[in-house]
């Protein structure tokens, strides 16, 4: 499992509006079983500015909800299907927003 790593949502219900997770956890914490993961949304209109930034995943636009990061154990996870490290400073400044506050 890599940072920015992204999941299948294994859900069924939530993974309507919530497909995927993304993986924000640094590698450096391998060996924890759980991972901090930050909801992937398929509703992109209407979101906080600067919390909620815009990824694309296998051709789909999606908001990443860093507000709403969960922790989930790491055999609850889907199917790998995309990396998003080129996304990493908007990724890692909503995070670092949400915590500091600019």
């Amino acid at each position: 499992m890599a940072q920015f790593d992204v999941y299948e949502n294994p859900d069924d219900q939530s993974n309507g509006m919530f497909p995927y997770f993304l993986d924000m956890q640094h590698g450096f914490h391998e060996s924890l079983q759980t991972r901090l993961l930050v909801p992937l949304s398929v509703n992109v209109s209407g979101r906080m500015n600067g919390l909620e930034p815009t990824v694309d995943v296998k051709g789909r636009k999606l908001a990443a909800i860093v507000p709403e990061m969960v922790t989930l154990p790491t055999d609850a996870l889907g199917k790998k299907v995309d990396n998003l490290s080129a996304y990493s400073s908007d990724l890692i400044n909503a995070t670092d927003f949400l915590i500091t506050g600019f």
